[in-house]
């Protein structure tokens, strides 16, 4: 399959414009290889992420804008209008998280309710990419697009949160075994997003590394590291309510009993009525003291074009356990250069794929991991050199060297051609585009009362006729 991407400055509109065609929906990439396999985007190394949509945001055929808040929930705001120019509004509520709100997708259909486009906000930058139902996609940037975003300023109510549950599965436990924590809470009406729960040392410091729990209860895993010293730990975390306050439940001073809300933008200490919750770690001269290794890491096919992707596994050893699941970063680039990262889970052997950009450097690119874990929790980091990585970590004497997964990227490079500026678009790319985004603008910039409205105003230029 063959695609095409054209370069092309359009003085008028004052953006860039790229043609490539859409198959079942999907952009295909806009260069092509006979049988490298064609990417459903291709990105540049400096792009931030993929601007098409995703599966886990469905798009309706309707007027709509969708925009994120702080913590990524996405909300949905109608738009309604006539002459191409739509608008819509949402109101910020004292449940509501206090930060940036951005708008992230604009959906625009016709009269008769059909798809036009789709405007996806690119990474965090200040710029869209359109894709078209016709096949067609452009970016945009600039001022049409700066106000994309408001934020809620208004300070959030205090509201109560109240421990009902802190309960470790034992009292005691041993070095390098697991414990589970069962915790509920409740909050005041707004609710409660997620706590995060640990065993902290006498003076407070973190041991391991924290549990989420989603919502007001449920249960926390900790792992304790084997390498910690006998002794008394206490139970401790965090929590976090929908409309944006961060409240650490901790002990004020080591001496304390009982738990307090510590509110770190106020400094505040609010006592509640549960009692610190204290666990004793003892010695187990039989725990896992010895960090994963790598046996073999692969990457296929050994050479790779741009826009291609490469298949990249890793396969790990442990004298006991691994986890059934981990996530580990690798890092990619030419020389063993940290150039960019894909992530690879699973447990023995981990999986993953990493599309290689339009803008790749050529040479030998080397992948490795940054770090692993086993079951008990002892942590391997990678040194690279030579090619080959090493896995270095508690218990391990002498970290054996394994060969990085190589890959050879071809040193040419296919650049698109630059078409001269013109004046007006010509009627074929009025044809491919049948409406051009010319202004989105969230107002007002900052809202600064409960209950008041964020307002998303979106113009587009109606070049064939059919909007509404």
């Amino acid at each position: 399959m063959q695609s095409l991407l054209i370069g092309r400055r359009v003085g008028s509109l004052g953006m860039r414009v790229l043609l490539a065609p859409l198959v079942g929906g999907l952009l295909l990439s806009a260069c092509s290889k006979g049988g490298a396999g064609e990417q459903a985007m291709c990105r540049k190394m400096g792009d931030p992420g993929p601007g098409i949509p995703t599966s886990d945001r469905p798009i309706t055929r309707s007027l709509y804008a969708e925009v994120k808040s702080p913590s990524g929930v996405y909300h949905t705001v109608a738009l309604e209008g006539i002459g191409a120019s739509y608008g819509g509004t949402k109101a910020l509520t004292k449940c509501d998280e206090r930060g940036q709100y951005t708008v992230e997708r604009v959906v625009l259909v016709n009269a008769k309710q059909e798809l036009v486009a789709v405007a996806n906000r690119i990474g965090n930058t200040a710029s869209f990419r359109i894709d078209y139902a016709n096949g067609s996609t452009t970016s945009i940037a600039g001022a049409a697009v700066a106000n994309y975003y408001t934020e809620y300023a208004t300070t959030a109510t205090s509201g109560a949160v109240t421990l009902l549950t802190v309960a470790p599965s034992t009292p005691q436990i041993r070095q390098g075994d697991r414990m589970s924590v069962s915790v509920s809470l409740q909050g005041d009406e707004c609710g409660l997003r997620q706590s995060q729960w640990w065993l902290a040392t006498a003076s407070g410091q973190v041991v391991g590394t924290p549990q989420t729990v989603m919502g007001g209860s449920g249960s926390a895993y900790l792992v304790v590291p084997a390498e910690l010293a006998p002794g008394t730990y206490y139970i401790e975390g965090r929590v976090d309510t929908k409309n944006g306050q961060s409240l650490d439940v901790k002990r004020q001073n080591a001496a304390d009993t009982i738990y307090k809300l510590y509110d770190r933008k106020s400094g505040i200490y609010t006592a509640t009525t549960y009692p610190v919750v204290k666990v004793e770690v003892q010695a187990n001269p039989d725990a896992d003291r010895t960090a994963p290794q790598a046996v073999q890491m692969d990457a296929t096919p050994s050479r790779v074009e741009r826009c291609q992707q490469v298949n990249l596994s890793l396969k790990l050893a442990d004298e006991r356990s691994l986890p059934s699941n981990q996530t580990v970063k690798v890092w990619l680039g030419p020389d063993g250069n940290m150039l960019t990262s894909v992530d690879l889970t699973g447990g023995e052997t981990l999986y993953g794929t990493f599309s290689l950009p339009l803008d790749a450097p050529g040479g030998v690119w080397y992948a490795y991991p940054d770090k692993v874990i086993d079951a008990a929790g002892n942590e391997a980091r990678a040194t690279f050199a030579g090619g080959k990585f090493t896995l270095s970590g508690v218990g391990v004497a002498s970290p054996k060297q394994v060969q990085a997964a190589t890959f050879i990227v071809p040193t040419e490079m296919i650049k698109p051609g630059e078409l001269p500026d013109l004046a007006q678009p010509p009627a074929d790319l009025m044809a491919s585009f049948p409406a051009t985004l010319t202004e989105l603008k969230v107002t007002p910039s900052a809202v600064t009362r409960d209950g008041d409205f964020l307002t998303v105003r979106v113009t587009w230029m109606d070049l064939s006729g059919t909007l509404k």
